[in-house]
């Protein structure tokens, strides 16, 4: 009795057809950029709704001392505003550095190194405030308030890089058309934060005020560019 034979087009096969596999890693890129995105604005969010004493206030009293709950709050906040939220916009970067042109050389070197240098202050501030907190109380008072401007300025050097590296994204936007809504708010938040930064640096207590305005317009950017679907200038490079 003869076997019906089977042609190699009916046969199954466990290979995944690469049109499929793109569908499905430009799926997971897109949805890694989401949920760091939503990390950050998170991160930010819940660490701000923290109650911690301000450091300059510590710095008032002859033998700054923090109990354990407020140390533990504290280490909490930094580890989300500063820490979580520094990895998780490194992810969202990773994510934009995909979607410029392969051939991009220079906007992508750009994003790659001040996107990294604005994600490497935000870690080195988790650090600092971390060993401040655990090593409180071998801190004098003056030392401890003199730790302010230096951590202001550090603040307001990652918000300059942040502001160029938005600025660089939003430029590239432009020259591709990426969507009206992307690029507005990409060169209002680029616009505050490089103010706000420039404003830290220098110890300008009234441009300093004016930080929550760029926070916001910063997590706005970040969730904009992290939710947008479809590439921020040009095709995805391979």
């Amino acid at each position: 009795m003869n076997t019906p034979s089977i042609s190699p087009a009916a046969q199954p096969t466990d290979e995944t057809s690469p049109k499929l596999k793109g569908t499905a890693t430009g799926f997971l890129r897109g949805r890694t950029a989401a949920v760091a995105g939503t990390t950050f604005a998170l991160s930010w969010l819940i660490g701000l709704l923290l109650p911690v004493p301000d450091l300059g206030s510590l710095g008032a009293h002859a033998a700054p001392r923090l109990s354990p709950s407020d140390t533990l709050v504290w280490m909490l906040q930094e580890l989300l505003i500063h820490g979580a939220a520094g990895v998780a916009l490194l992810f969202v970067f990773a994510a934009l550095y995909r979607r410029l042109k392969p051939g991009n050389f220079r906007t992508r070197v750009a994003l790659g190194t001040i996107g990294g240098a604005a994600v490497a202050v935000s870690l080195a501030q988790c650090a600092h405030y971390l060993v401040t907190m655990l090593t409180i109380d071998r801190w004098a008072a003056s030392d401890l308030t003199g730790q302010v401007p230096v951590l202001d300025r550090m603040d307001g050097l990652k918000m300059a890089l942040l502001g160029l590296t938005i600025l660089v994204v939003t430029v590239a936007a432009v020259r591709f058309r990426s969507g009206r809504a992307t690029i507005a708010i990409g060169a209002l938040a680029a616009l505050s934060l490089l103010a706000t930064g420039i404003g830290f640096i220098a110890l300008i207590p009234e441009v300093m005020q004016e930080a929550a305005v760029s926070l916001i317009l910063l997590i706005a950017w970040v969730l904009v560019v992290s939710w947008r679907r479809r590439p921020i200038a040009g095709p995805l490079s391979h």
